[in-house]
């Protein structure tokens, strides 16, 4: 995920919530109620604007701007035009820091919007990026903020199709896309897990929407389960507990049965398949794949076994993780000493991470069986 100019780690001040509370009005711009939706509900006779700019002040002290509609070309040449930076994903930026030259280019902004048709809205709710940071500050690590935004329908569908949810609560995503068409996302990427949640505004139903994106092939190889209900809320100080409390929890459940089942899947296959004994580098092509989604998988499944929460390790179960740690730690690099930890202890950490909450009966570690030289079997399978 490319970083977004709304970083994390810098402060957010305090958001408002409510209409009327941002600082002053902008010359010759009335602030538009929290309602407007530029594609109105399809069952109504009235037709949208053929191209509509959506304005929006920010805590950072710029106006931003991004267009949507039909001709939303002739949106986007207004915000150039009138001197807004736009940035790849569709977002343009005025600073508002000095005041004659914001003046002279909101007036060409009119100027141009009346000479092409286009509607100029400056819309009363808080600027999207804002809200997400502020979810952003509310969850624990540290996270990335980018925003989006999509100003035709179609465009919207590649985002439809990435969502990740389930049950009538994950449909709340799906339906706010399909009914209200919001012109703008918000997109909060973890910077070391990778957790991809979506956010945006429901202008129809007047509530925030965040759901979770499909995992990217480094957090699971093939999407086979259910994902995370999407939570939802009217104010910001409400849809980021819900996304702490709630969203992340499920997110991290859904993802960890997801890699569980796929690394026990890879692994019945290699067993079945090959002996630790006839198999010689390099690997073939599918075993090597299977053994790198694996590797990639420990460090979640080891810290799910070690999270607070988890029921007490035995010194067995303990000195097993250290044991699998430290040799993936001195000889990770070596191929032959990864496959032949997977092959023979991979199935003792899974169902250590898959129960980690129930009492085991846990044998001391295992000796490890160090591959031979004899040829890779033929009866792989192809996966």
């Amino acid at each position: 995920m490319p970083p977004c100019p709304y970083p994390p780690s810098a402060p957010t001040p305090r958001l408002p919530d409510e209409p009327g509370d941002h600082d002053g009005p902008l010359p010759g711009l009335t602030a538009t109620p929290h309602r407007h939706n530029p594609y109105p509900d399809p069952r109504t006779p009235a037709l949208p604007p053929t191209a509509t700019i959506t304005l929006h002040r920010t805590t950072a002290g710029t106006l931003t701007g991004h267009a949507s509609g039909a001709r939303h070309q002739w949106a986007e040449t207004c915000l150039t035009l009138a001197g807004f930076t736009a940035d790849q994903y569709g977002i343009h930026q005025l600073p508002l820091d000095d005041h004659s030259q914001a003046r002279e280019a909101l007036h060409q902004l009119r100027q141009s919007a009346q000479d092409l048709d286009v509607a100029v809205i400056l819309s009363e709710r808080p600027f999207l990026g804002d809200v997400a940071d502020r979810i952003a500050h509310a969850l624990p690590g540290r996270w990335t903020v980018m925003v989006t935004a999509h100003p035709e329908r179609h465009a919207q569908q590649g985002l439809l199709e990435s969502v990740w949810a389930s049950g009538p609560s994950g449909g709340a995503l799906h339906k706010a896309l399909e009914t209200s068409h919001p012109s703008v996302s918000a997109h909060l990427r973890h910077d070391r897990d990778g957790d991809w949640l979506v956010l945006v505004h429901d202008a129809w139903h007047a509530h925030y929407v965040v759901g979770a994106m499909l995992p990217g092939p480094d957090e699971l190889d093939t999407v086979a389960s259910e994902g995370p209900a999407c939570v939802t809320a009217p104010t910001i100080e409400a849809i980021a507990a819900a996304v702490r409390d709630r969203l992340l929890p499920d997110y991290s459940a859904a993802l960890l049965r997801g890699q569980l089942a796929e690394a026990e899947e890879d692994l019945r296959w290699a067993q079945e398949s090959y002996e630790p004994g006839e198999i010689l580098e390099p690997f073939d092509p599918a075993l090597a794949g299977a053994l790198a989604r694996f590797l990639n998988q420990v460090p979640r499944l080891i810290a799910h076994v070690r999270r607070p929460q988890a029921l007490q390790l035995s010194p067995h179960e303990t000195a097993f993780l250290d044991s699998f740690e430290a040799t993936l730690e001195s000889d990770g690099q070596d191929g032959t000493v990864a496959m032949s930890l997977w092959l023979t202890e991979g199935d003792q950490l899974i169902d250590l991470a898959r129960n980690p909450d129930r009492p085991r009966l846990a044998p001391p570690p295992a000796t490890r069986r160090v591959p031979g030289p004899a040829p890779v079997l033929s009866a792989a399978r192809s996966r």
